[in-house]
């Protein structure tokens, strides 16, 4: 009572405060489930096309002879490489915008952060799991043996990659394992920069870690890798 009669007493005698405090909204960051699983539907679907398709085609390919009759040829294995790493990062490429076009046009989805740096982490995801889709298709001895291997590897990080739901609600003594997938750390960079904007500088562990598979993947392929 004493507020409202002091804030009347106020206004008849036209009184203006020299100070004066203005109410301002704070929202917390808004992240619906769908905004939490496009990013994950795109790092699965970068495994699976680069993993499963890689190991599949090689393998195919070399009991075909395909691969014996490419050695007759004055064709390099670098040009070789070189030239399935350029079909998939296309291929990747296109499938990951399209699928986020039609997120936004659906579900409202907007990257809020660099275009340039989804890009960029979508072509790094592509290249590490090549390079594991290289060493299936180098073990497996036909294309029968290498679905399965390439399942038996892919299949766990499904559940464990952090793509359908966030890692942090695993167990404790999970996690630290959960933590070295390549999944893991490529759904949490693309959900960082779709969802929440974070700048490429800070994403420097997930380039790290997804920079390591990377290159010793391709070391162990490169080892592992025949023509035969």
């Amino acid at each position: 009572m004493n507020g409202i009669i002091d804030q009347y007493s106020k206004e008849l005698v036209d009184y203006e405060p020299l100070v004066t405090i203005e109410k301002v909204g704070i929202e917390a960051l808004n992240i619906r489930y769908v905004d939490f699983l496009i990013p994950g539907i795109v790092a699965m679907m970068i495994m699976s096309n680069n993993m499963n398709g890689v190991a599949g085609q090689i393998s195919a390919w070399r009991e075909r002879g395909i691969l014996r009759r490419m050695q007759g040829t004055r064709l390099k294995a670098s040009t070789f490489i070189a030239a399935q790493i350029t079909a998939r990062l296309l291929l990747n490429g296109s499938q990951a915008l399209l699928v986020v076009l039609i997120a936004n046009l659906v579900f409202g989805i907007n990257v809020e952060g660099s275009w340039l740096a989804l890009i960029f982490f979508i072509a790094l995801g592509t290249l590490a799991f090549m390079s594991l889709g290289f060493i299936i298709a180098g073990i497996a001895k036909n294309p029968e043996s290498a679905g399965p291997i390439a399942g038996f590897a892919s299949f766990p990080m499904l559940f464990l990659g952090g793509v359908f739901f966030p890692i942090s609600n695993m167990p404790e003594f999970i996690q630290p394992i959960v933590k070295i997938l390549p999944i893991a750390h490529l759904s949490s960079a693309l959900r960082e920069t779709m969802n929440i904007g974070t700048a490429f500088l800070e994403l420097a562990p997930e380039t790290l870690i997804l920079f390591g598979w990377l290159i010793g993947g391709f070391a162990i392929a490169s080892y592992v890798f025949k023509w035969e």
